[in-house]
């Protein structure tokens, strides 16, 4: 009886470690998805709009292009709907994938220190951070309201974790233990 208890066990502890490693290039495959979107949120809907050209149109202000360039470098504009803006009745967010990488950085880069307008609403331009990451980021919350507490800046790893540096020391946290 204990023999196959303790198979079991291994047996169990098997399966757990394919099914996190199946999690994670799951996550991977997601991230790479997700590394030439860009999701801008409080853009207002017109019925009948080409989002396309709308957005290559707003972005161009920010990347420093034409709205031609930038036509180009858009591969899809989508809106997609979810319960929290049905809910407070606001527009649809939409997300823009682009052909290349650095044009997507670069808007990132110039939207973060700036105040977006498009029509008197302000506009909010982020990264798309795939499901399960911001899932496996939900234990860190604590800690990171310990961490911007204490004016530690810090930054997620890729999939899962926290890097920082507190007196000085690296600290890299990966687990939940190394969280205590």
């Amino acid at each position: 009886m204990e023999i196959s208890t303790q198979q079991n066990r291994t047996e169990i502890k098997a399966v757990k470690g394919q099914v996190r490693s199946l999690e994670n290039q799951i996550i991977e495959l997601q991230i790479e998805k997700a590394k030439t979107l860009l999701r801008v949120q409080n853009f207002l809907e017109e019925e009948g709009e080409n989002l396309r050209q709308k957005m290559a149109e707003f972005l161009a202000q920010l990347a420093g292009k034409s709205d031609k360039e930038l036509l180009y470098e858009i591969a899809a504009a989508f809106r997609v709907a979810s319960a929290y803006t049905s809910k407070h009745s606001l527009p649809r967010k939409v997300f823009v994938r682009f052909s290349s990488l650095s044009t997507r950085n670069d808007i990132l880069k110039k939207a973060s220190g700036a105040e977006l307008k498009h029509k008197e609403n302000e506009i909010m331009i982020r990264r798309e951070v795939p499901f399960l990451v911001r899932k496996r980021r939900i234990k860190y919350k604590e800690l990171i309201a310990l961490l911007l507490k204490k004016g530690v800046r810090y930054r997620y790893l890729i999939l899962e974790g926290l890097f920082f540096v507190f007196r000085e020391q690296p600290i890299r946290i990966t687990t939940e233990e190394q969280m205590q």
